[in-house]
C-alpha cells in the first residue's frame, strides 16, 4: 500500500523537478507546507540548540554536531493542531499528517512522516548536522548532512542535503 506515501511524494513542492545538481554552498532550505518557511545557515542552525551524536556505520565511528530535524521544523512552524475527542477528524492533528522530504545536492531523496520526527510522537529520530569529528563536513559528504542515527541503515542519512520540504499526506478514500 505504498501507492498513497509515494503520491504525497510526487505531489510535494519540487520534488516532480528534482534538479540532478544543486549549489552546495546555499543555506539549508526549508519550504512547503509550513507558517514559516526559512533557509538556515550553520550559525542558525546552532542556536536552535545543538547537540553531539555518535554515529558508525559500515564498521566505522565518527562524532557529529547538529540539531534535531524536529527542532528545525518546529522553528518552521510545524506542530501537531489540534486534537482530542471533539476534534474534526478531517483536521485534527493536521501536521502530523505531512511528509518531510529531504533532498540531497545530488538529487538523491529520502521520506519521513512529520509525526515520526517528533519526539513526543515517533522513535525516529533525524538530525541537520554540519561537523563531524570537530571539523567542518567535506564534500561529497557535506557541508551539511542529515543523519538518521535510529535508522539501521543509513540510507535515509543524506549526503548534503540542501533542502527539505513538508508536504500534505493525500486523502485515501
Amino acid at each position: 500500500m505504498l501507492a498513497p506515501f509515494a503520491l504525497a511524494v510526487a505531489s510535494c513542492t519540487g520534488a516532480p523537478d528534482v534538479p540532478s545538481a544543486i549549489a552546495i554552498e546555499d543555506p539549508l532550505r526549508i519550504d512547503g507546507l509550513l507558517p514559516s518557511p526559512d533557509s538556515f545557515d550553520d550559525r542558525a542552525l546552532e542556536a536552535l540548540g545543538a547537540e553531539d551524536v555518535v554515529w558508525s556505520q559500515h564498521g566505522e565511528t565518527w562524532r557529529y554536531r547538529g540539531v534535531s530535524l524536529a527542532k528545525v521544523l518546529a522553528r518552521c512552524g510545524l506542530d501537531g493542531g489540534t486534537g482530542g475527542p471533539g476534534a474534526d477528524p478531517r483536521t485534527k492533528h493536521m501536521g502530523w499528517r505531512r511528509v518531510v522530504l529531504a533532498t540531497a545536492a545530488d538529487g538523491f531523496q529520502a521520506v519521513f512522516s512529520s509525526a515520526e520526527l517528533m519526539p513526543e510522537i515517533g522513535a525516529t529520530r533525524a538530525l541537520v548536522v554540519w561537523a563531524k569529528d570537530g571539523n567542518g563536513i567535506p564534500e561529497p559528504e557535506g557541508p551539511r548532512r542529515l543523519l538518521v542515527p535510529t535508522d539501521h541503515k543509513g540510507s535515509r542519512s543524506l549526503r548534503s542535503v540542501v533542502r527539505i520540504s513538508v508536504c500534505a499526506a493525500p486523502d485515501v478514500p
